[in-house]
């Protein structure tokens, strides 16, 4: 069952706080996470813009860089045999699926049937359609909503 008061659209003074506690520490947990990721990154700018030594020598290692080479090599075979299966996987998908258009278009709605669907007046719908900002009041009567504006 829809619990009316616990609707919050555009009501953030409305979220419960250990909600929004939760929500600011996730926040801060990702984008600690995202800046000691990019640290080397951030390093490097520094340090080609400013000068600014901050980064740790073995970040940018000669050593890293002969791994990763030997690592590219020696894995090439794999690295070229999925490319080759994904490119051509896409081609695949592409040739026979491409021109195809699965999706279905949303059919034009006449005002009169939202009206009729919400169970309102016509003229009201058209005037709500007109205002810059509305009030709703949502009632329930056994198990049914009703709708009542206050303009």
């Amino acid at each position: 069952m829809l619990d009316l008061k616990k609707i919050i659209i555009e009501k953030p003074e409305a979220i419960d706080k250990t909600v929004s506690l939760r929500d600011k520490i996730i926040t801060f947990i990702f984008w600690g996470a995202l800046i000691y990721i990019f640290r080397p990154l951030f390093a490097l700018i520094l340090w080609i813009l400013f000068g600014m030594h901050i980064f740790n020598p073995e970040v940018f290692n000669i050593e890293l860089y002969d791994e990763i080479s030997r690592f590219l090599v020696k894995n090439s075979f794999t690295i070229f045999v999925f490319a080759v299966i994904f490119i051509t996987w896409a081609v695949y998908n592409k040739i026979m699926y491409g021109k195809l258009r699965r999706r279905k278009f949303v059919p034009k709605v006449t005002d009169k049937e939202i009206a009729e669907f919400f169970k309102v007046d016509i003229e009201k719908l058209k005037k709500w359609k007109e205002l810059k900002y509305i009030k709703f009041k949502i009632i329930e009567k056994n198990n049914n909503f009703e709708i009542s504006d206050s303009l």
